[in-house]
């Protein structure tokens, strides 16, 4: 039994590193204030379909290995970069936070500039808009990842 699973962590590690130095690096820019997100290629696509297509198919992005998101925002610009580092560690890490406790750490909300009501308030609005983004750019895996908490 314990053979078994050596051999399938050693596959694991070995497909990992093979889809990270598959393709190469992309720029991902997010929100009004474009802020860049150098990201693998093979991660991207591999978790979301909009990648996907936009960097293997005959356009721009694909060229110019750069994705632009500016429209994924629902007016809390706060809020957006958050949501991209919470899909970031997903794709890397298949981590997110694993209750709705974990947002403000999470989402690096500073707990002193606000109080506690509003924190969770705000974890709240982090977790919905991070649901948006998973939709926006259609990663079914982890949408369900972030709706099961």
């Amino acid at each position: 039994m314990a053979q078994n699973k050596k051999k399938e962590t050693r596959r694991t590690y070995g497909y990992f590193s093979a889809t990270v130095r598959s393709g190469g690096i992309v720029i991902v820019e997010v929100g009004p204030k474009r802020a860049i997100y150098p990201l693998h290629k093979a991660m991207l696509a591999q978790h979301s379909e909009y990648f996907a297509r936009a960097l293997n198919g005959p356009w721009a992005e694909a060229e110019d290995r750069k994705v632009v998101l500016e429209d994924v925002e629902l007016g809390i610009s706060s809020l957006i970069m958050k949501s991209v580092n919470v899909f970031v560690n997903y794709i890397y890490g298949q981590d997110i936070p694993h209750s709705i406790r974990q947002w403000p750490e999470a989402t690096e909300q500073d707990r002193t500039t606000f109080t506690e009501t509003k924190c969770w308030r705000m974890a709240d609005l982090a977790h919905v808009q991070t649901i948006y983004l998973a939709d926006r750019i259609v990663a079914p895996d982890f949408k369900k990842a972030l709706q099961n908490l």
